[in-house]
């Protein structure tokens, strides 16, 4: 199909062979070089015949002890023909840039020539000053990707901006490349590692290593070392990967859990409402017969023992109707007390395990509270504690209203008093002040030893009940508790 209006106008496309005829080239080398180049010119001249728009021109450029073009003027691929070369002398790869350079400046490249196409065949380092040569490429533009092992480059390619390393992963078991490209990683070489494996000798590979100098060997233990990195963060992403699909299937199975069991719920409920419906209507069923026979009977002599069997007979059905909906019962009452309202610090018993315990936080929503029990702290639910201190209270005032007639105040007070005061959930100076109260009527109701329980916390509470203790003469010695006794959570205080 051809194209509406003109033609497009030919465009030059140059294509450039750079090769190294360097001594390192010499032997297998250059000869593979030649059989490439000389291998490609068919299948260049093809895709010439393919693509019309474009002209394609080719050059050839040689560089060992210095650099010059094989082919001095870019020629048609159809009339582009390879002569072998030989390879000897040095590796004056920088003079090639350079000569490269002159030409893909514009002129004498022209302007509307497409972007030119540069292949590079070459496993030598470099004897010459390269670098600013290899900058002028950069500044024109010029897209370049480069195999090699040469350390120099990559070191470039680190310090170069526009300019990136890349490597392809290696698998040392199966020998082979894995394909996983990695962008920003140098890659490193495998010649030694891979030729132990094949089973060359020891000292042929020592050899080879000593050859080696001091830099190469450092910037490879570089690489080494980020290759380990890169390996064990690829591990830990793939372990942080599985974690995360494990987390995500089990809040799918949390969401899949919950979906059955609100359907199972709103089965029941449905159920229960259709059972309730049911058991209404047969209700409303025997109620409506009940009062057309006794309507009945009204209007006519009743037969009372027909009369008392019915009735009978409806007593039995409206309590099978009472114990079908009482299916849940509520909850008996306590039969003591329940607290209405708690502050930290009463004291109280829990009923069920019928142990004194002293209040440390408020009522939560659900009603439940946290107490200490001896050196056990416990959530209890408000409805299975009884509040002591009203009992205490009205104690205390009976047997100080008995003291007036003689002096039996304390004793009274020893009956009444706990030989242990919990100051947690207090500040220094509420705990002081409770402390102070305690300890006077702990001392006239005549306790041997009391149990100060603050908690171990940061030992602020601590540090100032002890504190307080020193200054009291009637305080033979305390010490913290013991095994059992609530280690450092207690202090054990004796009067004299």
């Amino acid at each position: 199909m051809k194209r509406p209006g003109r033609e497009l106008a030919n465009r030059p496309l140059h294509f450039i062979w750079m090769v190294d005829c360097s001594g390192s080239m010499s032997g297998d080398k250059i000869s593979a070089a030649n059989y490439a180049i000389k291998d490609a010119i068919p299948g260049m001249r093809q895709a010439a015949e393919e693509n019309p728009n474009a002209q394609l021109l080719v050059r050839a450029l040689r560089f060992d002890n210095g650099a010059s073009w094989i082919t001095p003027a870019p020629t048609p691929v159809v009339d582009f023909d390879w002569e072998p070369l030989e390879a000897e002398g040095l590796t004056a790869m920088g003079a090639a840039y350079g000569l490269l350079c002159d030409q893909l400046e514009m002129p004498p490249m022209p302007e509307r020539a497409l972007p030119p196409v540069i292949v590079m065949l070459s496993d030598g380092n470099p004897t010459d000053e390269y670098k600013a040569n290899l900058d002028r490429l950069l500044k024109l533009g010029v897209t370049t990707m480069a195999t090699t092992h040469y350390s120099e480059l990559k070191l470039y390619a680190l310090s170069t901006p526009n300019v990136e390393n890349a490597s392809c992963a290696f698998s040392m078991e199966t020998l082979s490349p894995t394909y996983h490209l990695l962008i920003g990683v140098p890659g490193k070489s495998n010649a030694f590692a891979i030729s132990k494996k094949l089973g060359l000798p020891e000292d042929i590979i020592s050899y080879a290593q000593n050859q080696i100098d001091d830099d190469s060997k450092s910037f490879e233990d570089v690489l080494i070392d980020l290759e380990q990195r890169r390996v064990q963060m690829e591990r830990d992403q793939d372990s942080i990967t599985h974690d995360k699909n494990e987390i995500a299937k089990l809040r799918e199975s949390i969401q899949s859990r919950e979906d059955k069991l609100r359907e199972s719920h709103d089965k029941i409920l449905r159920q229960a409402n259709e059972e309730a419906a049911k058991i209404l209507s047969e209700a409303k069923e025997l109620a409506d017969a009940t009062i057309r026979d006794f309507n009945k009977y009204a209007k006519s002599n009743p037969d009372i023992a027909m009369m008392e069997y019915q009735r009978s007979e409806l007593g039995k059905e409206v309590a099978k109707h009472r114990n079908e909906t009482n299916v849940i019962k509520k909850p008996a009452a306590p039969k003591h007390k329940v607290p209405k309202k708690l502050v930290v610090g009463d004291l109280v018993r829990v009923v069920s395990m019928n142990t004194k315990a002293t209040v440390l936080s408020v009522p939560d929503s659900k009603g439940n509270v946290k107490v200490q029990m001896g050196i056990m702290q416990s959530k209890v639910n408000i409805r299975d504690l009884e509040l002591l201190q009203e009992q205490d209270t009205a104690t205390i005032a009976k047997a100080g209203s008995k003291r007036k007639g003689g002096g039996g105040y304390g004793l009274g007070k020893a009956a009444t008093i706990s030989p242990e005061i919990n100051l947690i959930g207090l500040n220094s100076d509420e705990a002081i002040a409770r402390l102070d109260k305690y300890l006077d009527d702990a001392y006239i109701s005549h306790l041997k030893s009391v149990r100060i329980v603050h908690g171990k916390g940061s030992g602020i509470l601590r540090k100032a009940v002890q504190q307080y203790l020193k200054k009291q003469k009637f305080v033979d010695e305390f010490h913290l508790g013991e095994f059992g006794e609530g280690d450092s959570g207690v202090t054990i205080a004796t009067f004299k």
